[in-house]
């Protein structure tokens, strides 16, 4: 009898010690809703990018703009602050011979 009682309790304590099949169930939930999770901010966070690169795209535009006009302003100086360069053009156009 004292064996039973021993099988009896050792088997109790496994039952306690081993995940169910309510608990793998409940676990594999708890992974779902995080995979779900995990979706929604990944989701989220792909409309973010988006929405950076264009307003970045949008800044490297004006730069651009920016950056082409002060190297026309550049080359215009250099020639033009340059006399070689004033009668060559001057020349050119048929000012001076």
């Amino acid at each position: 009898m004292e064996k039973e009682v021993a099988k009896v309790k050792l088997k109790e304590e496994l039952r306690n010690e081993l995940a169910t099949k309510e608990d793998i169930a409940l676990v594999r939930q708890e992974i779902k809703t995080v995979r779900q999770e995990i979706e929604t901010v990944r989701q989220e966070l792909k409309g973010e990018i988006k929405a950076l690169e264009k307003e970045l795209k949008g800044e490297i535009k004006a730069l651009e703009w920016k950056m082409k006009f002060w190297i026309v302003i550049v080359i215009f100086l250099i020639i033009f602050t340059n006399k070689e360069t004033i009668e060559f053009f001057l020349r050119l156009i048929g000012f001076l011979k």
